[in-house]
């Protein structure tokens, strides 16, 4: 995702471009023009603060990311037949998967799943199952699909309701999850898909078993960071000093050089205290992801975020995981960081899922 300020400056060089262009003809247009081109400019805001906001939600839940870009533009000739109505819903309907688990009997879950109308259970196949539910084609469509991704208030809903399902599924068996709306025409072409990614199943939930992943976001306060590094610096110290005992022009180019150096600390320590504390982590954990950092038009924070971690973890060691990091906060949390460990997820940072498993699937 593009930063807010590349797009802002895209916006003015286009609209300087256009009223230029315009100006050059009908002068006498300037007031509409400019009306039209503020209104295109908000436009394209909305549209990335629209992004912005399910990205966040997403990176809330753990899904390493929906691609909707990739959902948005995939065109299907698929035509599919009317299916018998079930749950009270009337057909069409489609089969949405959650996850692929390691058993084929599992109890009762009290997750309704994206259809609420719709009971989630498993479809087996082997010694494997799909979680599954049935949903409204004339929502969960190929068509219908692109309008809801565009709804907030939809997208969040079902987004939470596909997690509810995976949390509800994560103490009872070992998942690999299914990306948000993995939806296929028919059961027959969930059973296709597990019959044809079998063996990779199967070494997937091999991997996973007796493992959870789990989150770490580090945040930095930099104006608590950089008052601390003014009480325990050297160099902020004696450029303090000398500033106390200069006159006032001199006095003002120490001031600037005294701001660069905090500058300098303030990244040098963050950037410090995130690596060493990833260093650890990664120590005890089978595998790791970094993931993207992210700005407060994400976050929704004013501090800085410096690391945004994805840990595989034993449970044998989860303990040892835990109290590692419990060290670091103990060390730094009174410098301005903020440690904010979350989990157990379904493992979406560590499982490479097959390449349709997205979207509107044939079968």
């Amino acid at each position: 995702m593009c930063c807010t300020g590349g797009v802002m400056s895209e916006l003015e060089a286009r609209a300087e471009r256009l009223v230029r262009r315009r100006l050059a003809a009908e002068p006498e247009r300037l007031a509409n023009l400019l009306a039209e081109v503020e209104a295109e400019a908000w436009q394209e805001v909305r549209t990335l603060l629209r992004r912005a906001t399910v990205t966040a939600l997403l990176e809330e839940l753990g899904h390493g990311g929906v691609e909707i870009e990739e959902q948005e533009n995939r065109e299907t000739d698929i035509s599919p037949a009317p299916l018998p109505p079930c749950c009270s819903q009337v057909p069409p309907l489609g089969t949405y998967v959650y996850g692929i688990v390691d058993r084929t009997q599992m109890a009762d879950l009290a997750a309704a799943g994206v259809a609420p109308d719709c009971p989630v259970t498993l479809q087996s196949y082997r010694d494997l199952a799909a979680v599954v539910s049935r949903v409204p084609l004339e929502e969960f469509g190929e068509e219908a699909l692109k309008a809801n991704l565009a709804d907030m208030d939809w997208l969040s809903a079902r987004v939470r309701a596909h997690q509810a399902v995976l949390d509800a599924v994560l103490p009872l068996a070992t998942v690999v999850p299914m990306k948000f709306a993995t939806i296929y025409y028919s059961p027959v072409g969930v059973e296709e898909f597990l019959a044809a990614r079998y063996d990779q199943f199967v070494a997937l939930l091999d991997h996973l078993r007796g493992r959870q992943e789990w989150g770490l976001k580090l945040y930095g306060d930099e104006t608590e960071l950089a008052a601390h590094i003014a009480e325990v610096s050297p160099d902020v110290q004696r450029l303090r000093a000398e500033i106390e005992s200069k006159p006032r022009g001199a006095a003002y180019l120490l001031a600037g050089k005294l701001r660069e150096v905090g500058e300098r600390e303030v990244e040098r320590i963050g950037l410090e205290v995130a690596d060493n504390t990833h260093a650890a982590l990664v120590a005890l954990s089978v595998a790791e992801r970094l993931n993207p950092l992210q700005g407060p038009e994400i976050t929704g924070r004013a501090e800085r975020m410096l690391l945004n971690g994805a840990y595989l973890v034993d449970d044998a060691a989860l303990d040892a995981f835990k109290a590692a990091l419990d060290e670091k906060a103990a060390a730094y949390g009174n410098h301005g960081f903020r440690f904010e460990l979350t989990g157990p997820w379904p493992a979406y940072n560590f499982v490479a899922l097959p390449a349709e498993a997205s979207g509107v699937a044939d079968g």
